[in-house]
């Protein structure tokens, strides 16, 4: 490998220059949603800095990428995933947050703060051995569930990893494969939902609960009582919608609308399923909306485990009981 900038690489970039096009239209300023606005004034410059530079001897993270040339997955050098990712959280819960370095050519590293502004690697006690691939990037969040942060890590051409934190000092353990997560596929960053607020949970338990609920009724022939529980379920939906308002956060918060939105989605998927048997033609047309394939509208995808995927895309949406109109009138 040279110095010598390949000519190929030089036209992606011209070609990448000609095609972003940032510039408004008077179509883009007619957006309700978008602010024509000038910048604000800057104050005049005192001489002092916002930052300040902590070297790796002060700080102990001493954690550096080198430029293989000789690695297996060295084309990536001319692609966007050089050098990997950082993810920053409190680990071990001692209210500092704790830095991991995924290492793109070099072992990932993970660097626990024991005092303020000063790191120790922790990656021989803590983190699980495992394949030395190229990784891209990482996110801390709790996968399980238990009230600490885990570590996932995405990979290129090479399966995916999750750390499980069992708690301060201890070591993870790697579970990508029992969570589902193990891809394989040219990952760069990953990006995880966010943990279900009181609203959202309370929602979702009660449509997994339903399941459960019908078959005690229906072995004992209260078919009323289960439809009664079915439509509990859609009262507690059309209350939620209220409360959260998602057409409001489309402006305000749009990440909180599509949290929401896929709340409700995966509500009506549970509802659906459940009254196939009192009103086929309705419910299939429900689940034909929001995407749900044939093969997964049995009630063994009930609960947790046949959740909508993310990102989902649902078409425009007809109406299931269209509107009755009098002609005569």
């Amino acid at each position: 490998m040279t110095d010598e900038i390949p000519y190929w690489l030089i036209l992606v970039g011209l070609f990448c220059l000609y095609e972003a096009d940032y510039s408004l239209s008077s179509a883009d300023l007619d957006d309700p949603f978008l602010q024509n606005r000038p910048l604000l004034q800057a104050p005049p410059y005192d001489g002092a800095t916002l930052f300040e530079t902590m070297t790796g001897e002060v700080t102990g993270l001493n954690f550096t990428h080198p430029f293989e040339d000789s690695h297996p997955l060295s084309f990536l050098y001319y692609a966007s995933s050089t050098c990997g990712g950082i993810a920053i959280g409190d680990i071990n819960q001692d209210q500092r947050p704790d830095i991991f370095l995924a290492g793109a050519a070099r072992p990932s590293a993970l660097y626990e703060q024991d005092r303020t502004w000063h790191f120790t690697e922790t990656t021989q006690m803590r983190l699980p051995t495992h394949a030395n691939a190229w990784s891209t990037g990482a996110a801390m969040v709790d996968v399980d569930q238990d009230g600490d942060l885990d570590i996932y890590v995405c990979q290129y051409d090479s399966p995916n990893l999750l750390f499980l934190n069992q708690g301060p000092n201890e070591p993870m353990v790697e579970a990508a494969n029992d969570f589902g997560l193990n891809l394989t596929d040219a990952c760069v960053m990953p990006a995880l939902p966010a943990t279900p607020s009181a609203q959202d949970k309370a929602l979702l338990d009660a449509a997994d609960a339903l399941l459960e609920k019908v078959r005690q009724l229906i072995d004992r022939q209260a078919f009323h009582e289960a439809l009664r529980d079915i439509w509990q379920v859609i009262a507690d939906a059309n209350r939620y919608v209220d409360a959260v308002a998602p057409w409001a956060l489309r402006k305000t918060d749009p990440d909180r609308m599509n949290e929401v939105l896929a709340v409700l989605a995966e509500t009506i998927r549970q509802v659906a399923i459940l009254v196939q048997p009192v009103m086929p033609d309705a419910a299939c047309r429900m689940l034909d909306q929001i995407g749900v394939p044939q093969d997964q509208r049995h009630f063994a995808c009930l609960g947790e485990s046949g959740r909508l995927a993310g990102g989902q895309v649902i078409g425009k949406p007809e109406p299931v009981f269209p509107r009755y109109v009098d002609d005569s009138e």
